[in-house]
């Protein structure tokens, strides 16, 4: 009988834990969504745009991916785990004819590292889905994102053909492909629908470097789809 009555408490202390968790992790998000408005689409996260937000964010229950990257090809990294680098939320975005919220979280602070992930959200702040959208160090991007009008993300990232890491840091030129990924927004997920690859171009650090110069601007070929 206290066996029973034993295995019922840890059964309620552990429902009662989940659900002060879950609370906390909504409440948060909700608190963000209350604290920034709206930004209009399209828009075109490009380099050194200010941002007009700078909203904390709790990743404590590590809900939203927090890497950080240390080469081009985003196959190193450490994570955004201190207080230096810890997110915060620079924008948020409707979804036309959804009730799906997008909001914008960076990593990375006050240091040289940038990665930005979309958190898509429901109106409770309940996050549904989350899309890796920028990664950069200092002034060399490899991904930047687009939000055009009807809602549709496009993420343009540039990957190295060589296998050999290659760091941030001022690099020598290499060749490598940029690659457009549309994505939408179907019931709170994001859903890839078209990949556009480009030909190959040699990258170099002082374009790739270059404040005025964004991934999409390149006059890359684009290969048969």
């Amino acid at each position: 009988m206290k066996a029973i009555c034993l295995r019922r408490f840890f059964v309620v202390i552990f429902i009662i834990t989940v659900f002060v968790f879950s609370s906390l992790a909504q409440g948060i998000m909700k608190n963000v969504l209350d604290g920034i408005d709206f930004t209009t689409l399209p828009h075109r996260e490009a380099k050194f745009e200010p941002y007009m937000y700078c909203y904390g964010v709790d990743n404590s229950l590590g809900k939203i991916s927090n890497k950080l990257y240390e080469n081009l090809q985003c196959t190193e990294y450490i994570f955004a785990d201190n207080d230096d680098t810890a997110p915060a939320a620079y924008a948020k975005f409707q979804i036309p004819q959804q009730e799906t919220i997008l909001i914008a979280v960076n990593f990375g602070g006050a240091t040289d590292y940038v990665t930005d992930v979309l958190v898509a959200v429901d109106d409770e702040g309940n996050i549904l889905d989350t899309l890796e959208c920028t990664v950069a160090q200092p002034f060399v991007y490899i991904k930047q994102y687009r939000i055009l009008a009807d809602g549709q993300i496009v993420v343009t990232s540039i990957k190295p053909k060589q296998e050999a890491s290659i760091p941030f840091v001022k690099f020598s030129p290499f060749v490598g492909n940029r690659i457009d990924c549309t994505y939408i927004v179907d019931n709170g997920k994001f859903v890839i629908e078209k990949v556009q690859r480009y030909a190959d171009k040699t990258y170099t650090y002082e374009l790739l470097s270059d404040k005025y110069y964004n991934l999409w601007d390149g006059n890359e070929q684009l290969l048969n789809e």
